[in-house]
């Protein structure tokens, strides 16, 4: 399962992405029979990779993404 969430440029370096995927971990660990979660960026943006480890996600692997060719790192964590 992916978790991820954009924020209009206004809204960043508010903590707001670190508060919505904390709130959705803690769901996903209660309510749901998952084992892993994956969360992806786009390289270069850090912010979101800050997030990613702030929520206990470690880096899986960078690759690129279909379609467009941009290079992201793929975030995971087992439940």
């Amino acid at each position: 399962m992916e978790i991820g969430c954009r924020l209009g440029r206004t809204h960043w370096g508010r903590g707001l992405a670190t508060e919505a995927a904390q709130a959705v971990v803690a769901r996903t660990r209660a309510e749901l029979d998952l084992g892993r979660l994956v969360s992806i960026h786009v390289v270069g943006n850090e912010a979101s990779a800050r997030v990613m480890v702030k929520l206990g996600m470690s880096l899986d692997r960078e690759t690129v993404q279909p379609g467009t060719g941009r290079r992201v790192r793929v975030y995971a964590m087992d439940l």
